[in-house]
Formats: structure tokens, C-alpha cells, sequence
């Protein structure tokens, strides 16, 4: 039987596994973030990037396989 999770039980995973979470709008290309992915890259809330480009240059050099599937 398929168990579908409440967004509690989701938000429990993440804070527990202590992992940022992130999306992207394609289409308004606005990207999303979680507290916990400022806090890897050490932004306040007001500094996160917007867009996917301002994203993409804080990844590490060797995240270079996912700047090559984003662009």
C-alpha cells in the first residue's frame, strides 16, 4: 500500500536529515529556498538569489555536471 506523507511528516524528514531544499520555477525562473540552504551557503534570508543563474554560481566547481544540465 502506497503511503502518502503529510507535509509534517516531510518537514520532520528534512529538519531531522538537516538537508536544504530547493526549487525552480522554470517559466518565472525563480528559485526557491529553504532555511537550511541558506544556512549551507551562509545567506541570510533576504540574500538568496532569485534566479537560477545568481544560484548557479554559488555551487561548487565540482557541481559543474549540474550547471551543464540547468544550462
Amino acid at each position: 500500500m502506497l503511503h502518502r506523507f503529510t507535509k509534517d511528516e516531510l518537514q520532520q524528514a528534512v529538519d531531522g536529515a538537516r538537508i536544504g531544499v530547493w526549487s525552480w520555477q522554470v517559466d518565472q525562473d525563480e528559485v526557491r529556498w529553504s532555511l537550511r540552504v541558506g544556512e549551507i551557503f551562509g545567506l541570510e534570508q533576504a540574500d538568496y538569489p532569485g534566479n537560477i543563474e545568481a544560484f548557479s554560481r554559488l555551487l561548487a566547481p565540482s557541481c559543474d555536471d549540474l550547471r551543464v544540465l540547468i544550462f
